[in-house]
């Protein structure tokens, strides 16, 4: 039997064969004896290998399929040219990853709770959801969070129960960071939540999340303004070691975006609430970002707060390895190195945008670059039921 290499990226998923090989009859034989779920799976796992038609079963070959094998169909897309681009750009365009990569070229499926779009959903994961279509319904051009489930609390438990499961698998990277902290899930911010979901699940799901940023600057005497910037500790779930903001935490069930704020000043940085409650609203930050654990579409709420020129923030919940005081003509440089987290790095760049260190005089992809700060996550998503979008007329 020959083999395309689907065990050595899903080793999980069994390759499905016939022994009456030589049979003429064999083609349509196995065709009819597949089930529904199976079939599905073969599907889904030629989308994710980035195969163009369905997988299919030939003789005794394993999962198939063609990659632009017929020339009349196939369509040559010019990459567009960034080498141009200041560096910054580039920045962006790395937090923005998804956005430019996956998004654009329509790699997922919408995912539907009651009626409005809530998320994105790759084929590696919607093919761990087929054994579960009580929980999410799984069609051609959508996954459904099964309309029979019509409460906030019957779908937070049985898509708690799916988690549990997959957790249990060991599948995906992301569910090995599992926080027990949820997450609300809204089909937009000023709406009620339709559900709630393990934090560390929701970007396997494509769920727009929401967090918080506090930048901690000072006017020092002898270097001028400058940023404080932490350490994340080695033992992070995620991003362990690298340089991050000041204080930032995402924002959680039960709580307020400045309670939420107010909290990790105090969690993370030990800042006292005298001081805490000189912070000010800055602002939103939204980008598209994707990694190995998944899909981000993140808002942060952003915070501003001037430190007193002797104050130095303390390690407090673990969660921070130290915190380090960086001129503002530095922190840019800085925000190149490697050992820096990706998806902080946009709410520095916002932050010098907006005290004017970044500027249209010595960036030249300015315009561009304040859009990439502010990426559309609400409008790219369709956030209405169903029942209120009006039916396609041709003209």
């Amino acid at each position: 039997m020959t083999s395309c290499g689907v065990e050595a990226i899903y080793p999980h998923l069994e390759t499905l064969t016939c022994s009456n090989t030589n049979d003429v009859h064999h083609q349509s034989c196995v065709s009819a004896q597949l089930c529904q779920h199976q079939q599905q799976r073969l599907n889904l796992l030629a989308a994710a290998m980035k195969t163009t038609t369905p997988a299919t079963i030939v003789g005794s070959t394993s999962i198939t399929g063609t990659n632009g094998g017929d020339k009349s169909s196939s369509t040559i897309v010019a990459e567009d040219d960034y080498s141009n681009e200041s560096d910054v750009m580039k920045l962006a365009r790395k937090f923005n990853k998804f956005y430019y990569g996956g998004f654009k070229k329509n790699e997922c499926k919408p995912f539907y709770c009651d009626g409005y779009q809530i998320g994105l959903i790759r084929p590696a994961v919607e093919v761990e959801l087929i054994p579960y279509p009580d929980v999410f319904q799984i069609t051609s051009d959508r996954v459904t969070l099964n309309p029979l489930l019509k409460t906030f609390h019957e779908r937070s438990a049985k898509i708690d129960m799916v988690l549990r499961s997959l957790r249990d698998k060991n599948v995906f990277i992301a569910l090995r960071g599992w926080r027990n902290e949820n997450y609300e899930i809204k089909p937009n911010y000023a709406q009620p939540p339709l559900f709630r979901m393990e934090r560390s699940a929701t970007c396997m799901f494509g769920l727009r999340q929401y967090g918080i940023d506090v930048n901690g600057y000072t006017n020092h005497p002898e270097l001028g303004l400058c940023m404080w910037m932490q350490r994340r500790a080695k033992t992070k779930p995620t991003w362990p070691g690298m340089l991050d903001n000041f204080v930032a935490g995402g924002l959680s069930e039960g709580y307020t975006v400045l309670e939420t704020a107010m909290k990790e000043a105090e969690e993370e940085a030990n800042v006292p609430l005298d001081i805490a409650r000189r912070m000010h609203p800055a602002g939103c930050v939204s980008f598209f970002f994707e990694s190995e654990r998944g899909i981000f579409p993140q808002t942060e709420f952003v915070f501003d707060i001037e430190l007193p020129a002797d104050f130095t923030p303390t390690v407090n919940d673990g969660e921070a390895e130290n915190f380090e005081l960086v001129p503002v003509n530095q922190v840019l440089s800085r925000l190149f190195e490697p050992d820096v987290k990706t998806t902080s790095t946009p709410i520095a760049v916002d932050f010098l945008v907006r005290k004017g260190i970044i500027n249209p005089e010595n960036e030249p992809n300015y315009p561009e670059l304040v859009e990439n700060l502010h990426i559309p996550l609400h409008r790219l998503y369709d956030s209405r039921p169903k029942s209120s979008i009006p039916p396609h007329r041709e003209p």
